[in-house]
């Protein structure tokens, strides 16, 4: 490289710092934290509407174990995206019943202008028997209870998942799925304006039809959205999940995994995003059971939801990782078109648990979030947050229910920020002779980018290792081979790239350790 071109791009890149604004990506936006002793706060999570007006989208955490008065009875709780105050704390109505164990945002189904949302309680008891489960829906604007919805028979879990869903009944007003897996299992749709039973289908499994939900979109064509439903077992020691009409309730396909790799199919499931361009929606499918020669690692398959075959297939690395234990397509995390995808892998490294971005667009991981400590179960549960930090990226949510810093097992949620350039490497912690990979993937492809050391042992610096384009994607990456001599040595490095559109841009500052 010519020193004039390293000198020019030296100080672009170094001047970076002097004007970013924002929050950085991949950067932690903060923390949630209201739980008590084994409360599991971060049961569930999910970014709502913008319910206190400042024009900032909010955040629902559900706490199933929280003694709220009673025993795990169940508690909720609504925060403030833009400065995570504890807004509204909605309480479980009896012991045992788990209020909060699942959150879903809705839309304004109340007509008052302000989104909605809905707490269900799976193991509320009802006067038909135990465990029926109801969901209680409530206004986003006032707090108050809209309505609540029973299940109808004793060990049915109504709430156990839920989706919302486009205007199924063409009142102009969002509607709703919820299942209750319990004896078989089902899905009701309710009208989100009324709260009238729309339909009631049943699945192609053997049991807990309904276990999992995700509404995906119109994949048949009739302007109407469909969703996907997991069942526990489809026979034979395997999973599957039925795509149904909802218009019709038909069964448009059923996917039934293959034994016995595939135990676990359907444990999460997410739609939202058409990954492969060609104008249907499609679906992501999770399996934290799936074997890989004989070792429970995980996977995770986008399959397309025109042809009904695997777009594509991400796997975990290492036994009882449980990759693919949650999945969520989080909206556009990196500014380019595309919707991306959350995975959660609860075990993961060290047993600190991880939640792994991947790009909609390239199929790339992003960046892989994991737990300052061991055994929280961190990516157990995750979330879309909705643009929290104002710089039009999505922003992302992820739980550890067995989160220690507040109290034993209180949980935590964390939120993240959505970045226009992320860096990732194959790890945080190396020995000699290891080899260290290293990626930055940008929204477009970008005539000039950089990998600096911006910190060696606490001391700040700024040294480029590498530069160049990237290639057309907007990807590049810089492998090495540690030497010796760095035992105890923390280095930082931050990305860089000249994005055609929005400009100089920069990834979070990512530290590796040498041990």
């Amino acid at each position: 490289m010519h020193s004039s071109s390293f000198g020019a791009a030296f100080f672009v890149f170094a001047s970076i710092g002097a004007f970013a604004s924002r929050a950085n990506g991949q950067q932690r936006i903060g923390e949630l934290a209201e739980g008590g002793q084994s409360d599991l706060f971060g049961s569930s999570c999910t970014g709502i509407g913008d319910v206190d007006g400042d024009g900032v989208p909010d955040v629902l955490v559900g706490a199933e174990y929280a003694n709220a008065p009673y025993k795990q009875a169940g508690r909720a709780y609504v925060f403030s995206g833009a400065t995570l105050a504890l807004l509204v704390t909605l309480d479980g109505e009896n012991a045992g019943d788990h209020f909060g164990r699942r959150v879903l945002a809705l839309p304004d189904v109340d007509g008052d202008g302000v989104d909605d949302y809905i707490v269900a309680a799976p193991y509320y008891d009802t006067s038909v028997g135990n465990m029926a489960g109801r969901i209680s829906v409530y206004s986003g604007g006032s707090g108050l209870l809209i309505r609540t919805q029973d299940g109808t028979t004793s060990s049915y879990g109504l709430g156990t998942s839920m989706a919302a869903i486009r205007d199924l009944d063409a009142d102009g007003v969002g509607d709703y799925l919820v299942s209750a897996p319990g004896n078989g299992g089902c899905v009701y749709a309710y009208s989100g304006a009324s709260g009238a039973l729309l339909f009631t289908t049943t699945g192609s499994g053997t049991s807990e039809f309904g276990f999992t939900l995700a509404t995906i979109g119109d994949v048949d064509g009739d302007g109407i959205d469909d969703f996907a439903a997991g069942s526990w077992s489809g026979g034979n020691g395997r999973g599957l999940f039925d795509v149904i009409s909802g218009a019709t309730q038909a069964k448009i396909v059923t996917v039934l995994g293959v034994a016995p790799d595939d135990a676990g199919i359907a444990k999460s499931l997410a739609g939202g995003g058409d990954f492969d361009g060609d104008g249907v929606p499609d679906l992501v499918v999770g399996d934290p059971d799936h074997l890989v020669n004989g070792v429970a690692v995980g996977s995770v398959t986008v399959y397309s939801g025109a042809t009904w075959s695997p777009i594509t297939t991400w796997y975990g690395r290492d036994d009882g990782d449980r990759f693919g234990q949650s999945a969520s397509c989080v909206g556009d995390a990196n500014g380019d078109g595309v919707p991306d995808l959350l995975i959660g892998s609860m075990t993961g490294w060290k047993q600190r648990g991880n939640a792994y971005l991947f790009s909609g667009r390239t199929f790339d991981r992003l960046f892989r979030f994991v737990s300052d400590t061991q055994g929280t179960e961190f990516g157990v549960t995750i979330g879309a947050a909705g643009d929290l930090t104002g710089d039009g990226l999505a922003d992302v949510l992820v739980g550890a229910i067995y989160d220690s810093e507040r109290d034993f097992h209180a949980g935590r949620v964390f939120a993240f920020a959505g970045n226009d350039l992320f860096l990732d490497a194959n790890g945080r912690a190396f020995h000699a002779n290891d080899v260290i990979h290293l990626g930055w993937h940008g929204a477009k492809a970008a005539p000039l980018s950089a990998l600096a050391i911006v910190d060696v042992a606490s001391v700040p610096c700024f040294t480029i290792v590498d530069l160049g384009a990237t290639d057309a994607l907007g990807k590049r990456t810089y492998s090495a081979t540690v030497p010796a001599g760095l035992t105890g040595i923390d280095v930082s490095l931050e990305a860089f790239s000249l994005d055609p559109v929005r400009g100089p841009v920069d990834s979070a500052v990512v530290t590796l350790s040498f041990l």
